[in-house]
This record gives structure tokens, sequence and C-alpha cells, in this order.
């Protein structure tokens, strides 16, 4: 799966609350794509950094930086 995810809403500090599946429309809370990152359908393309501050949402590096989470 490429990485087709797009962060649509975030806190004034910059996080992001709110993710869209571009290529089927789906939207995403932040609670339903870390679960579906662990789940599966995501974790090719996506991984959660635990920090102090709670989980974060990372793209799986590679050499593109146009495919990182916006």
């Amino acid at each position: 799966m490429a990485k087709n995810v797009k962060a649509i809403q975030q806190t004034p500090s910059g996080k992001n609350t709110k993710f869209m599946n571009t290529t089927n429309g789906t939207v995403m809370n932040r609670t339903e794509f870390i679960r579906r990152i662990k789940s599966g359908p995501y974790e090719n393309d996506y991984h959660i950094r635990n920090t102090k501050h709670g989980p974060v949402i990372a793209s799986n590096p590679d050499k593109s930086k146009k495919d990182n989470l916006e």
C-alpha cells in the first residue's frame, strides 16, 4: 500500500488529530488511525513512536520526502 494518508486537522500546537485516506476518502480520528496502524492496514507505511506526551504517528522512512505524512 502506498503512503496515502494526509493529516486534515490539528490542534493549535500542531498535533495531528484527524486524518484522511486519500485513496478511498476514509476519515479517521487519531485513535482510529493509531488502531489501524497497529492492526495492520497501514503498518508498512506508518509507525507509532511513544513519547512522554503520548503516541506520535510517523511515516516509515524511505528515500522520498513527497510521501511523508503532512
